[in-house]
């Protein structure tokens, strides 16, 4: 970790070299190049209920947006 940093985190000129030693690992593709090998996008909803300590979370940084945006009107 500590070579790897030096070499290629901490010295920017040196991403070239990183790029050229992790192309033959990476595999990148737009949608638009994968679109033929790819399934048909499948979408499901599931709706759950919170615990109540989550929602009494949620609820208040609910509230708390709420407020700052009628504070700001």
């Amino acid at each position: 970790y500590k070579v790897f940093n030096e070499k290629f985190v901490k010295n920017e000129s040196n991403l070239e070299e990183l790029k050229i030693l992790i192309k033959p690992y990476i595999l990148r593709r737009t949608k638009k190049e994968a679109a033929g090998e790819m399934p048909e996008k499948y979408e499901k909803k599931i709706l759950v209920n919170m615990p109540k300590e989550q929602k009494d979370v949620y609820d208040a940084c609910v509230k708390e947006i709420q407020d700052k945006i009628n504070r700001e009107k």
